[in-house]
């Protein structure tokens, strides 16, 4: 009776690791939903929110989440609930471009319950993780709730993107090394765009950079890559495709690294490279980077990418 779409594991929802100073928390998977059950403890100074978490692929965009739940028992009173997408920073609840809280009343709701939450903030920013969170009433006691659907729907966008044995839909996102810039990632009509605000500080690295992933288990000739610089303040002088495993937290030499490094200062209009794929990529992590060199100063930039595409 569980139901669950783009969530990661197979939907598994288990206990927030931050409850450890309540009672007995379990999840367990059964064939009239995912069936949640907490004591809640009576010991004065406890926290009143008793929490669970499921997983998701961050990379991706969504526009919605629903979900789905009943209070089949309940000895202490529930309040409210808070459907939360968080970074769980500092292993604590923080503000963050990646933190959403939807708070709703369930003290006076039967039958199943439903709720849209809509996604409005960059969730690749934060660790991909969703925070199903309930609040009680002083006292302890038992609860248990049967979680009936979990879902988050994805934004379709008919593009003129294409992508060929990409995976995650063609999913491009932020290189997770440049946490000091500002970069997204957004598919349009008309193809995937990339924007980044390059920063005019001694400090910072003159690359941008954004990645996809791929299935490393299979065998490619070769890449095709497609885009068009259509915005740049700050002039952009070449570009880097490359295949690495990103091993000591820097792009490493190894087996599985291909770095190919050509210009495009000087080209207009739709640019096309071709990389040719010479190493065993399944000793890689499974992801490409695609990074843009610009000179010094701070600017904003806009790339439309027309196509990846892994030729077999």
């Amino acid at each position: 009776g569980y139901v669950h779409k783009n969530m990661a594991n197979d939907g598994a929802i288990y206990p927030n690791q931050h409850n450890t100073d309540k009672t007995t928390y379990a999840a367990e998977l059964t064939e009239n939903g995912y069936k949640l059950t907490f004591t809640s403890s009576a010991e004065e100074g406890k926290p009143s929110w008793d929490s669970f978490l499921v997983d998701f692929d961050k990379t991706q965009k969504f526009e919605t989440l629903t979900v789905k739940f009943e209070v089949i028992k309940s000895a202490v009173p529930l309040n409210d609930c808070v459907i939360q997408f968080n970074d769980w920073a500092e292993s604590e609840l923080e503000n963050s471009d990646a933190l959403i809280q939807h708070y709703f009343s369930i003290g006076d709701r039967t039958g199943v319950i439903e709720e849209t939450v809509t996604i409005n903030k960059d969730l690749s920013k934060g660790l991909g993780t969703v925070g199903l969170m309930f609040d009680r009433t002083a006292g302890a006691g038992e609860v248990e709730i049967l979680i009936k659907e979990i879902s988050l729907n994805k934004k379709e966008v008919a593009s003129a993107y294409v992508h060929n044995n990409i995976a995650n839909d063609g999913v491009i996102y932020p290189n997770q090394w440049n946490g000091n810039k500002t970069l997204a990632a957004d598919l349009t009509e008309n193809g995937y765009k990339l924007s980044f605000t390059s920063v005019a500080t001694a400090e910072a690295v003159s690359w941008d950079s954004f990645l996809v992933d791929f299935d490393k288990t299979q065998t490619y000739t070769s890449l095709t890559f497609k885009f068009e610089v259509v915005k740049s303040a700050v002039p952009l002088n070449e570009c880097v495709i490359e295949f690495t495993d990103w091993a000591e937290s820097e792009p490493e030499s190894s087996d599985a690294k291909i770095q190919h490094i050509y210009t495009i200062a000087d080209k207009t209009g739709v640019i096309t490279e071709t990389v040719n794929i010479d190493k065993d990529l399944s000793k890689g992590l499974g992801n490409i980077a695609f990074g843009f060199d610009r000179t010094a100063g701070a600017g904003d930039v806009e790339i439309l990418v027309k196509e990846i595409s892994l030729n077999k």
